[in-house]
């Protein structure tokens, strides 16, 4: 339990730092930190889990690349806009494959939760949805907001997001497997 608590901590880390140090230095010092910050998270993952989860993998590499172009062109716009296409192109691919009967989430995560394919469907519509708004919401603080908005509002998505994950816990409970899964649909 501690290590499981200890990964996702180490997981909102950079995010955490990325904040608290935008707050004192420039968007590009913030920015660097963060990436090696990311780099060195993906690398501690590695070595005490032996392994990294797709969706960190992902944006971690993101992460890394747009943050790299965004201190190498001294442009913060790379970075703000790419989370926006991340975020917007995340949901389109997840509404494609739906669209073409294809749970993402279903062979991501089915061998850590166990529910029958209701809850699979509704599990990645609410994500389609959250990840929707996630976009539209950055696009528009990119637009119309200051670094300093930007630099919150990744800090109150965190969290947010972090939260909304964790409610997608009653789903699994609900429409968790008879066998197989404990009471909140994680598999044993």
């Amino acid at each position: 339990m501690f290590k499981t608590i200890f990964l996702l901590f180490l997981e909102i880390l950079p995010v955490l730092v990325f904040f608290v140090v935008g707050q004192y230095t420039s968007f590009r010092d913030a920015t660097m930190v963060y990436v090696v910050l990311t780099a060195f998270t993906l690398l501690v993952l590695w070595l005490m889990a032996k392994r990294i989860s797709y969706l960190s993998l992902i944006l971690g590499v993101v992460v890394i690349g747009a943050g790299s172009l965004s201190v190498w062109f001294n442009n913060p716009n790379i970075l703000l806009l790419t989370d926006t296409f991340y975020y917007l192109g995340s949901a389109l691919v997840l509404l494609l494959l739906k669209m073409r009967g294809i749970n993402l989430y279903y062979i991501l995560f089915h061998h850590t939760f166990g529910m029958n394919q209701r809850g699979w469907d509704i599990l990645v519509s609410r994500w389609i949805i959250a990840l929707v708004i996630v976009g539209i919401v950055n696009e528009l603080v990119r637009q119309f907001g200051t670094i300093p908005d930007w630099f919150v509002f990744q800090l109150l998505k965190t969290f947010v997001l972090l939260g909304f994950a964790s409610y997608q816990f009653t789903l699994t409970k609900k429409y968790r497997l008879a066998t197989g899964t404990n009471s909140w649909g994680v598999q044993i």
